[in-house]
């Protein structure tokens, strides 16, 4: 479709005032033309309008998309978990205090295992020993109460094959001073 110009209008107008020298049929002529202005005008912004709305939908498939390789790949990564996880210990307020806490005291005890390992011929690999408290991610999604290192955990418990250790430190006051 070719697109009018100001020249065509000039020219359309100068045609009808020349051969009807009728002041009538020349606005006629000028609000016909206006009027195939406008219309190609709406026609234009139908077509962005469409534009939109596809880009709109691409934009939202691409979304749905990145979501469902998310959770393809949480799964098939949660469905491939082995190994010893060592979950953060429990301490009393005062061990805490003085720095042993939860964490600190599960590090040890990985530290300890990991050389253990080195020292010894085993089948475990050394990379199969892990911690706990480094992978919990605390985004929440939403109307649901469940943060995503929830379910992250749960579809390592339900798909996995980890081996989970945990603990707890206790003494009296007496005894750890």
């Amino acid at each position: 479709m070719v697109e009018p110009t100001d020249d065509d209008e000039d020219m359309a107008e100068g045609l009808a005032l020349a051969r009807t020298g009728d002041a009538a049929a020349t606005r006629f002529l000028i609000a016909k033309t206006r009027v195939l202005e406008a219309q190609y005008e709406q026609l234009h912004l139908g077509h962005f309008r469409e534009w939109m709305y596809t880009a709109g939908e691409f934009v939202i498939a691409l979304v749905v998309f990145l979501v469902f390789a998310a959770l393809a790949s949480a799964v098939y990564q949660a469905s491939q978990a082995d190994g010893l996880v060592i979950e953060a210990f429990s301490v009393p307020p005062f061990l805490a205090d003085k720095g042993l806490t939860g964490p600190v005291l599960a590090a040890k005890l990985l530290d300890r295992l990991t050389a253990l390992q080195d020292a010894t011929d085993s089948a475990r690999a050394a990379s199969s020993f892990k911690n706990d408290w480094t992978s919990d991610i605390k985004v929440e999604i939403p109307q649901t109460g469940v943060s995503l290192g929830q379910l992250v955990t749960y579809l390592h418990g339900w798909l996995g094959r980890e081996v989970h250790l945990s603990g707890e430190l206790y003494g009296t006051r007496r005894r750890w001073r």
